[in-house]
């Protein structure tokens, strides 16, 4: 049950959005695994600093991607109204992808 709950909960905002950021970076995230999935880690670090300034700046995000470039290491499902203001449930209405710094971003600033 768990492992259908994560597929769904990744792959059908997945279908909506194709991985791209929501917010206004606009980042093909799918894209970018895929582009450096084949690449050297030296290479995969350069190409990400290049296409994905926002994520390159975060040093703990730009490791975790450039180490292993999947797709969570690149975006998230996001809650449109945050679970602690009453967005727990998982309809795809509340739900939008976000790359990984534009995550990190929204949800340090709920945290507030």
């Amino acid at each position: 049950m768990f492992l259908n709950f994560v597929v769904c909960y990744f792959q059908e905002p997945f279908q909506i959005k194709h991985g791209v950021c929501t917010k206004i970076c606009r980042l093909d995230c799918h894209q970018l695994v895929r582009t450096i999935k084949p690449l050297s880690l030296e290479r995969r670090r350069e190409y990400i600093e290049e296409a994905a300034p926002n994520v390159a700046s975060q040093k703990k995000l730009l490791d975790k991607l450039a180490n292993n470039p999947c797709e969570g290491n690149a975006w998230h499902a996001d809650h449109i109204v945050p679970v602690y203001r009453g967005g727990g449930e998982c309809k795809l209405e509340n739900m939008r992808t976000l790359c990984v710094a534009c995550h990190s971003k929204v949800t340090a600033t709920q945290r507030l």
